[in-house]
């Protein structure tokens, strides 16, 4: 029985995702129909785009709180999921990290779930993603983002998988849609409104209300059933940045009426954190957000990448998979090779002032003690260094906050060029043979490879 329940509340939960709006239609309203249907649509559709664009980069963070209740019964089950979620986003790449929890209650008893958080990224053409804490990660070559994680799906944005620009387009080409378009004052305020019904729904209908002041965005969603209010969403808009309005909360209602299981209300509610959110600033997106490694405590691999069924990787299979990725890199750095370009490596580095001179490289991480103790050595012997002709570079081969690492290298007075790995680490490190950190490789004068691999206290040896 309790199967059959929840498998009623998912169809109907489904039915009922299909709305938008406040609790009840505009109190005070007129309505003119006279409006040319077409130049309504090609309004709204124009506004949306227009104003969606604007949004080129971002990060998000928002709560959500979404609760389920039988109030058919005044001891009845009420569900209650909570959640932090963050989202990265840069045109075509996406990251999100959701942390969510679910807290039950029935008559005086409440039991709290423990905390799961998920991680997905897409950097473009690969989309990776795992549960923290477990040993399993999948790959793709298709973003795989849902309502859930990605703030553009529930906001219905375009190019999103719940767009409303798209569902408007596939409406106004069915000969089974009948779709009602008018302007309505509303208290004063004018809204361009949207009565849809499809004929193969029976009594089911919906009305969109579209604020042209806020970017034609849809403001409000009402759904009905035999001309009852059945189900609504709203969402709030705010101008985020100038001319560009961003819906900052969303609140859904539904109540389900279900003969075999009894009567329940839903309802959700996401609230943008303005003061942890940022609009079109790039400065604020961390460099390696939309890379997720595989770590050596991967045990499992599923890869659904061009592929119609996902193929299994774990145990000695995941050691395989890497290494065949790996055999399709270089290896750039050896002992009697050219010191290689420092591409992919964000640094400022003078090619006049390295000329004719010895160069000694150390990749490190600061926030690892051996790496941090062998810079602070290396710093220690700058002058002395210097005087032999050598020239130090060293390279943050970790993913670290900048302001985090300027700090450091502020407070420490660290005179040497630092770099930062852009994009694939793992590949980068791989290209300079960086076996472990801290890594040192030095050259003679021409830049040829003379060392690698070797501790801090056999530099002088290797000079």
């Amino acid at each position: 029985m309790c199967r059959n329940r929840k498998a009623f509340i998912s169809y109907y939960l489904v039915m009922f995702f299909y709305s938008i709006s406040i609790s009840s239609s505009p109190a005070s309203t007129t309505e003119d129909s006279n409006s040319d249907p077409n130049e309504l649509y090609n309004m709204v559709v124009e506004g949306i785009l227009e104003n969606c664009k604007k949004f080129e980069c971002g990060v998000l963070r928002w709560e959500k709180v979404h609760k389920q209740r039988d109030i058919g019964n005044e001891n009845g089950l009420e569900e209650e999921t909570q959640g932090v979620f963050q989202m990265w986003y840069d045109r075509e790449k996406m990251a999100t990290k959701a942390t969510t929890w679910k807290i039950s209650r029935q008559g005086q008893t409440e039991k709290r779930g423990e905390e799961v958080s998920v991680i997905r990224v897409y950097d473009g053409n690969e989309c990776r993603g795992m549960t923290v804490g477990n040993d399993s990660i999948f790959l793709d070559n298709k973003p795989r983002f849902n309502a859930e994680t990605n703030l553009f799906e529930s906001y219905l944005w375009p190019d999103s998988g719940s767009s409303i620009i798209d569902r408007l387009a596939k409406d106004m080409n069915n000969k089974q849609v009948n779709m009602e378009w008018s302007i309505i004052d509303s208290n004063g305020t004018q809204y361009i409104r949207l009565k849809n019904h499809n004929k193969n729904y029976g009594s089911f209908y919906t009305i969109d209300y579209f604020d042209p002041k806020k970017g034609c965005m849809l403001v409000r969603h009402e759904s009905f059933r035999e001309n009852k209010l059945s189900g609504w969403r709203t969402w709030t808009m705010e101008e985020v940045s100038q001319g560009m309005w961003f819906p900052v909360e969303f609140n859904q209602h539904a109540t389900m009426n279900m003969p075999e299981i009894g009567t329940f209300n839903t309802s959700t509610r996401k609230v943008v954190d303005l003061n942890k959110s940022s609009f079109n600033d790039r400065s604020v997106i961390p460099k390696d957000v939309f890379k997720l490694e595989i770590t050596p405590d991967i045990n499992v691999i599923i890869d659904y990448r061009n592929r119609e069924k996902a193929v299994l990787y774990s145990g000695d299979g995941v050691a395989k998979f890497l290494e065949q990725g790996r055999q399709r890199w270089s290896l750039l750095v050896n002992v009697g090779a050219a010191l290689p370009e420092f591409d992919g490596i964000k640094i400022d580095l003078d090619k006049e002032k390295i000329r004719d001179k010895k160069i000694l490289v150390c990749f490190f991480d600061m926030e690892q003690r051996p790496s941090r103790n062998c810079i602070l050595q290396i710093s220690k012997r700058a002058q002395e260094l210097k005087a032999k002709d050598i020239m130090i570079v060293i390279i943050q081969a970790a993913s670290v906050e900048k302001a985090k690492l300027d700090k450091w290298i502020k407070e420490n007075n660290i005179s040497f060029p630092v770099g930062t790995i852009e994009g694939d680490s793992e590949k980068t490190r791989f290209a300079w043979g960086v076996k472990s950190l801290p890594w040192l490789i030095l050259t003679d004068k021409k830049h040829t490879v003379v060392a690698e691999g070797f501790g801090i206290d056999e530099l002088e040896e290797k000079i």
